[in-house]
């Protein structure tokens, strides 16, 4: 299998200039981000997208409720030592800006929990105020494949329709007690778009030394290039200012 590392990065996403100490929690975060990505691609063994920013919201929502040996351990791992408050209020910075009509990608986050648990109430307002995310008790319980079904609906819809079923029906049993879950959906073109008449069936190698024909797109842009023995990485930008396409590879 060749791994590919695809991240569709927005940069930026303030539209006054961040302070110093702005700028030096993006770059914590990002750096973090990237290292939950990188550890999702080692622990697969076959194709895999992930959304890093997904996972450390979904990750920051639950550290939200957690404490102490717990709470410090998803600090420590997956944010690499940023204290929650920090981390909230990153992700708040970004989604209040995401939900503007500037932006071409849509967040949607929302936490299910059994309904027989008790939730503080200061836990409710937390992950609504700075991950605007919904906190819904259902009865997984009594009714687990229903739940699933109903958070299958709610990503679904809002990635109109490009994952329509997150959770298997092995993921959800009656002894599930708490989901939370985090979809993102991006519509957008690049701004140096690909010539349609240049498409053509090309050769793509696999590891195994197999290989394909693929539909392939070829064409010449400029952006930001770099390669060297292990590996070769390229960005392109979409039209939507501050908004980026990455993509780095195995040489």
């Amino acid at each position: 299998m060749r791994t590919i590392l695809l991240v569709s990065c927005f940069l930026g996403l303030l539209l006054a200039l961040p302070t110093e100490s702005e700028q030096k929690l993006d770059a914590q975060m990002t750096d973090a981000l990237f290292g939950l990505s990188l550890t999702a691609l080692k622990e697969s063994n076959g194709p895999v997208v992930v959304s890093p920013f997904s996972v450390a919201m979904a990750l920051a929502t639950v550290n939200e409720g957690a404490k102490e040996k717990t709470s410090q351990e998803i600090t420590d791992v997956a944010f690499h030592g940023i204290s929650k408050e920090k981390v909230a209020s990153w992700f708040k910075s970004k989604l209040e800006y995401l939900k503007t009509d500037y932006s071409p990608l849509s967040v949607a986050s929302a936490i299910y929990i059994q309904k027989t648990l008790n939730v503080l109430e200061g836990y409710i307002t937390d992950v609504k105020e700075n991950f605007l995310s919904s906190v819904d008790k259902v009865d997984f319980a009594g009714e687990p494949q229903i739940q699933r079904q109903k958070i299958n609906s709610f990503v679904n819809e809002t990635t109109q329709g490009h994952i329509p079923e997150l959770l298997g029906a092995e993921h959800v049993s009656s002894d599930t007690r708490m989901i939370a879950v985090n979809a993102l959906y991006m519509k957008s073109s690049f701004k140096d778009k690909f010539p349609k008449g240049s498409t053509a069936k090309k050769p793509f190698h696999n590891e195994d030394k197999s290989s394909k024909e693929l539909d392939t797109m070829s064409g010449t842009h400029s952006g930001r290039f770099f390669e060297n023995d292990d590996f070769a990485y390229g960005d392109m930008p979409f039209t939507d200012y501050g908004y980026n396409f990455f993509i780095v590879f195995h040489a």
